[in-house]
């Protein structure tokens, strides 16, 4: 063999091997994502949306009701508006080929005006919290409609009088579980940022009636309270 035959054979051995190997990881990197965001299939500014155009696919009957405060350093709570939407996810990755029961998305909003002369319902009002949470769930036709997941946030725009951003500080979420007036199950997360996802893994309590509290400190001083819940019938 000549030397320029070697040199094509080592080359082409070496190609070989790059590609065997980076085929493997890609692979590997889609199921891991594949896996890591299949309960998370929403568009979340689509459902931002949705919510708070009323729009839903499915009406619930929940035994907490959602709901939102704004607490100050008094104690003192101001209720503020919530919008909820419900989404049918169409062939969640997560569950298996036979299991024929609907999943749902329920997502909750609430929309704080950071000024006292600012509407939460002025779409030009560009200084806002909005808080938004979703749970996934499984409808077992019943009363045992399974937890598969939750995720939400916070999302802060900038004051156009001050050019600033509201410090939003302190995240704390609470899952709570409940089959009967004395069974409570609960699970506290402290996101280290303005989102969070929390897997079914993470709280394993999947029936009966479920929901989630997820609290911001806005400006060092006020809580914003968020309460996302599931139907116990549907």
């Amino acid at each position: 063999m000549s030397k320029h035959e070697k040199e094509f054979l080592a080359i082409g051995l070496t190609i070989g091997v790059l590609m065997s190997l980076l085929s493997l990881p890609i692979s590997a990197m889609e199921n891991q994502t594949a896996n890591a965001s299949s309960w998370m299939s929403i568009d979340i500014e689509q459902e931002i949306n949705r919510a708070l155009n009323g729009k839903t696919d499915l009406a619930l009957n929940a035994a907490v009701p959602a709901q939102a405060f704004l607490v100050n350093e008094d104690g003192m709570k101001e209720t503020v508006e919530v919008y909820t939407t419900t989404r049918k996810l169409e062939n969640p990755i997560m569950l298996e080929a036979s299991v024929s029961e609907p999943v749902y998305a329920t997502t909750t909003v609430a929309v704080l005006a950071m000024s006292e002369d600012k509407s939460d319902t002025d779409s030009n009002n560009d200084y806002y919290v909005t808080a938004y949470g979703t749970i996934y769930w499984r409808d077992n036709f019943g009363t045992d409609n399974e937890f598969l997941g939750a995720s939400g946030g916070w999302k802060r725009d900038k004051d156009p009088d001050t050019g600033t951003y509201p410090q939003l500080t302190n995240a704390k979420v609470k899952l709570t579980g409940i089959t009967n007036a004395s069974d409570f199950v609960a699970e506290l997360f402290y996101p280290s940022s303005t989102t969070y996802n929390i897997s079914a893994s993470q709280f394993e309590y999947v029936r009966r009636s479920y929901w989630l509290d997820a609290d911001i400190t806005v400006n060092g001083s006020n809580v914003l309270q968020l309460r996302v819940t599931t139907s116990i019938f549907s």
